[in-house]
């Protein structure tokens, strides 16, 4: 027995050890932590510096841009140490939350942030109540049951799964210990009840108040957390109604604030329907302080452009105009009924078609009001979605070759607050509709600027798919090599399919366009399914160019303020709101005078002036930097030793001897990688110029990423452990309605002169 206690007593030492080690470096770590953490209250923005160990961030937030701040009051931290957290959030992307851990005297800089928010242009008076509300409080019982029944359950489980995996039997189990295991049952029982008794009483005393400028809640029965959310940069709202719901009256209302994720949501309410209705007409009559740059301050900053023209005064969007839309019944049933040969034979499927466009038909109804639009549908469950017209960025009408027939189009609407898109499906198309529309959002006819078109041939095919094209002349190598009569069929079978797609796409981008206006630019593309985008300049963040291979062509991407959070069965990602037009010529010098449009709002001459002065001024940047190898190859170059050692290994083990061809080819594959990596980076730059950051990177396809400094909401400066090593940092360049920034300069050496150029020129 000695051999095994003292292997007892070393592995409990062991254990022992590793939990003393892992307090300690908790503890260095917090206290690194907090020893970085400070908060900078200035007139206009506020600066949060923090980091750990081996790593430091400066995290900056714009006054104007914040979209709701939290108090929160931790029972045991609060009462023991007076201490507490407020949490602010800011139209921007996700990170754009700056955190107040743990301060003194929580309640007076919470009252300090109020009224530096007055001091930026919000109201927050909270004087004029218009609503108060509660969530009812047999929703709030049938949560926490619910709450209760799914912790029942997943501790049965656990029990039974533990039961059947050792093999246990209860009667002997309850014999040897059954005090121990009804004392574990009760104290499991008593842990279960106090949760739900104090998550019941959390919930019920949640308080919702509504006021003329502000929306404001309260929460919590021993954690104390208090909210305000300003209306200025509300944007948009929905109230749905579950089938339960409606049984019980109760609605569940959600509003969107100005940035991709940031949403809140107000369960259970009573009265959730006046609710939505009271906070959109708020939204429809508040002016958003998401901050703008004057024509002045862009002159000061430009200086080698030519002038621009005067800017003139936006037109006013129009607020007399309202309808009220539903499906044009015999556009919705057309599919089917040209396909009903096949839901016939597929009997259930045509059942499940019969019945979608029935509900689709009947129960969704599209509005346009004075100040916002209104999606709504009802049937088991009822939703309505509202979307602020100003906060609207993107209006794209949709039309297929079966509305050409049915005398209908579709028009589906970008908001920068909303990760979904409105879309009014399948309505009657009249003369005036396009131009009604777009007046709601102050978009009507110009004088065209410049326009840009796509120049499709065969060398652009080509170049454009460069890659797949390889792949394919690799399969044709293999596959269709006519030394027999299926190999000879196979490989015109694909010169007919090539054709047809070459004929194809000659004829769909002769309708690719896009046409500049004064304040807003127009993009058509299509051929049996036409799309026509309407974008205001003010909302495109940034443009992205992409230059082909051997061709001065290539694609330019317009990115929009807002994001579409896509959904699929386990996860769910953004993508940002944009379109692309695809092989337009001079790829070259056409980001610099896109941007210049945008920027200046140039006159149609002095765009054709800057146009032909760009084939001569340098386009080389005021200032450019690159991004440290080190960083990169701290990682490359042991991964690949681990690789040519495991492969060395595995090798020398089947055969004993190593052959001269292996050596060689594992040589090879050691200078490809790290020379690809080399190649690649050497290849990336980050440029200021004039008006605009940029970032260049690519080495077959040459790609660009710009951003103008008046569409810049924040930046953020960070070093990792990695950087501190390597001696270089990052620095996140971000716009208002992402999630993710637009621009992110890694590990160059020069950060902070970086990071201080743009600061001063975005500001």
């Amino acid at each position: 027995d000695m051999p095994e206690a003292k292997s007892f007593v070393l592995s409990a030492n062991y254990l022992w050890s590793v939990l003393v080690l892992c307090a300690v470096f908790i503890y260095v770590s917090l206290s690194a932590q907090y020893k970085k953490e400070k908060y900078f209250f200035h007139e206009d923005k506020l600066i949060h510096k923090g980091g750990g160990i081996l790593s430091d961030f400066e995290r900056e937030l714009t006054v104007k841009n914040i979209t709701h701040v939290t108090m929160m009051l931790p029972f045991v931290e609060n009462t023991l140490f007076e201490t507490g957290h407020i949490r602010i959030e800011s139209a921007g992307a996700l990170n754009t939350v700056i955190f107040l851990r743990s301060v003194d005297k929580t309640k007076a800089w919470y009252e300090k942030i109020t009224t530096l928010m007055k001091n930026n242009g919000f109201k927050l008076s909270q004087e004029n109540l218009i609503e108060q509300e509660r969530p009812h409080p047999l929703a709030v019982f049938f949560e926490v049951f619910g709450i209760f029944v799914g912790i029942a359950f997943f501790v049965l489980w656990f029990v039974l799964a533990v039961m059947d995996e050792f093999k246990l039997d209860w009667g002997e189990l309850f014999a040897e210990h059954g005090l121990l295991l009804s004392g574990a049952l009760w104290v499991t029982v008593l842990g279960v009840i106090t949760f739900c008794i104090f998550r019941f009483l959390d919930l019920k005393k949640r308080i919702y108040a509504l006021y003329e400028d502000t929306i404001s809640y309260s929460e919590g029965f021993l954690n104390k957390k208090y909210s305000f959310i300003p209306l200025e940069n509300l944007s948009d709202s929905a109230v749905t109604q579950s089938t339960l719901c409606r049984i019980f009256g109760l609605y569940d209302v959600k509003i969107s604030c100005q940035g991709s994720g940031q949403e809140i949501l107000f369960k259970n309410m009573a009265n959730g329907e006046t609710l939505s209705k009271n906070i959109d007409d708020l939204i429809s009559k508040t002016k958003a302080l998401v901050k703008e740059v004057s024509k002045e301050s862009v002159s000061e900053i430009i200086q080698d452009i030519p002038d621009a023209m005067p800017r003139k005064q936006k037109a006013e969007p129009d607020r007399e105009y309202t309808a009220e839309f539903r499906m044009e019944p015999f556009r919705a049933w057309l599919p089917a009924i040209l396909l009903s040969p096949l839901l016939i034979v597929f009997f259930p499927v045509g059942i499940i078609v019969v019945i979608v466009n029935w509900v689709s038909v009947a129960g969704n109804v599209y509005r346009v009001k004075a100040d916002s639009l209104e999606h709504g549908f009802r049937f088991l469950s009822k939703e309505t979605k509202n979307f602020s017209l100003e906060k609207v960025t993107g209006i794209i009408f949709k039309e297929s070759f079966i509305d050409k027939w049915c005398g209908t189009c579709s028009i589906l609407f970008w908001s920068i607050g909303s990760g979904q898109s409105m879309t009014f499906s399948n309505i009657r198309k009249t003369k005036e509709l396009k131009q009604k529309i777009l007046a709601k959002k102050g978009i009507r006819q110009q004088n065209v600027l410049y326009a840009l078109n796509s120049s499709y041939d065969v060398a652009s095919m080509i170049a454009g798919n460069l890659y797949l094209y390889s792949v394919v002349a690799m399969l044709i190598g293999m596959l269709f090599i006519p030394s027999s009569s299926s190999g000879f069929l196979g490989l015109l079978l694909f010169l007919g399919v090539w054709l047809g797609t070459f004929i194809y796409r000659t004829q769909y981008y002769k309708n690719s366009k896009i046409v500049f206006y004064e304040d807003y630019i127009h993009f058509k593309r299509g051929l049996f399914y036409k799309e026509d985008y309407y974008v205001d300049y003010d909302d495109i963040k940034d443009i992205a160019t992409m230059k082909f291979p051997l061709l001065n062509r290539g694609n330019v991407k317009f990115n929009v303020a807002g994001e579409l959070v896509i959904k699929s069965r386990n996860s769910e990602y953004t993508v940002s709101n944009a379109f692309t037009i695809r092989f337009v010529d001079d790829i070259n010098r056409l980001d610099e005078l896109i941007d210049a449009i945008f920027y200046q709002r140039l006159s149609a001459e002095k765009i054709n002036e800057m146009k032909t002065s760009l084939q001569d001024r340098s386009l080389e940047p005021e200032y450019s930097t690159k991004p440290s190898f080190a960083n990169y190859l701290i990682f490359v170059l042991p991964l690949v030793g681990l690789i040519d050692l495991v492969t060395l290994t595995t090798y020398k083990w089947v055969n004993y001897h190593l052959h001269p061809g292996f050596i060689a080819g594992l040589v090879f594959f050691t200078v490809a990688v790290i020379g690809v990596t080399v190649i690649t980076i050497s290849a990336i730059s980050y440029n200021i110029k004039d008006y605009r950051v940029y970032k260049r990177s690519g080495v077959i396809f040459k790609k660009q990423l710009s951003v103008t400094f008046n569409k810049i909401d924040f930046i953020n400066l960070a070093q990792g452990a990695v950087n501190k090593i390597c001696g270089n940092g990052n620095i996140t360049i971000n716009t208002v309605g992402s999630s993710k920034p637009e621009i992110t300069i890694k590990n160059i050496p020069d950060f902070r002169k970086f990071y201080e150029m743009v600061n001063r020129r975005y500001k």
